[in-house]
C-alpha cells in the first residue's frame, strides 16, 4: 500500500521475505502504516465478502489497497516510514477508513481505476509491472493547477520560450533577461 509496488505481493514471496526487516518492518519504522494497511486490507476483504467489491478484483487486490491510498491522498507521495510526517499522513487515510460510507465510495472509485486500467482482462498474468505503473499515471496524474498564479506563470514560461526560439526576443542578455522577468511580474 505503501511502497507503490503491489505487483511484488504475487508469485515473488521469497523476495517479499528478503525485505522484511529492511524495507517491511523495520523496527525503525513508524506503525501507522502498518495499521492503516492492515485496516485498509480488512475493509476490503470486508467488501469482497459482501459484495460491494466485484470478486473478479481480488487477483488486483493489493492494486486496490494501492488506489485506495492514491485516491485518499492525491496532494502529496508518503513521506518516509520512519518520519513523523507519516503520522500525519496516515490519519486522513485512517478517517476515511473509519467513515463506512467514505471507504466504501473510495474503493469502488478505486476498483472502476484498476477496471479501466486492465481493459476487462483481469487475470493475475495481467496483473503485473506495467500495469502498476498505468494504474499509479493515471491516479497519480494531476489534471489542473493548483492556482492561478501557478497557471500564470506556466503560460508566461511557455510564451517565453516561444517568443525566444522565433528570434522576436531582443539580443542583448539584459533585455532578454528584463523581458523574461517582466513575463513574470504578475504575483500574487
Amino acid at each position: 500500500m505503501f511502497l507503490g509496488l503491489p505487483h511484488r505481493t504475487t508469485r515473488n514471496y521469497k523476495a517479499l521475505l528478503r525485505q522484511v526487516g529492511s524495507e517491511i518492518f523495520n523496527p525503525e519504522h513508524r506503525l501507522e502504516p502498518y495499521y492503516v494497511s492492515a485496516f485498509a486490507h480488512y475493509r476490503m476483504e470486508y467488501f469482497f465478502r459482501n459484495q460491494t467489491l466485484d470478486t473478479t478484483l481480488k487477483p488486483a487486490r493489493y492494486h486496490l489497497l494501492m488506489a485506495y491510498r492514491l485516491l485518499t491522498r492525491k496532494d502529496r507521495p508518503p513521506p518516509r516510514m520512519n518520519s513523523h510526517d507519516m503520522e500525519r499522513y496516515c490519519k486522513s487515510i485512517m478517517e476515511s477508513l473509519w467513515d463506512d460510507e467514505r471507504c466504501r465510495v473510495t474503493f469502488e472509485a478505486a476498483a472502476d481505476h484498476i477496471r479501466a486500467v486492465a481493459a476487462g482482462n483481469m487475470h493475475r498474468d495481467n496483473i503485473r509491472t506495467a500495469f502498476t505503473q498505468n494504474l499509479n499515471t493515471r491516479l497519480s496524474a494531476s489534471q489542473h493547477f493548483r492556482s492561478f498564479w501557478g497557471a500564470w506563470r506556466t503560460i508566461a514560461g511557455y510564451e517565453a520560450i516561444h517568443v525566444i526560439r522565433k528570434g522576436q526576443a531582443c539580443c542583448t542578455v539584459g533585455l532578454l533577461n528584463r523581458f523574461i522577468l517582466g513575463l513574470f511580474t504578475a504575483t500574487n
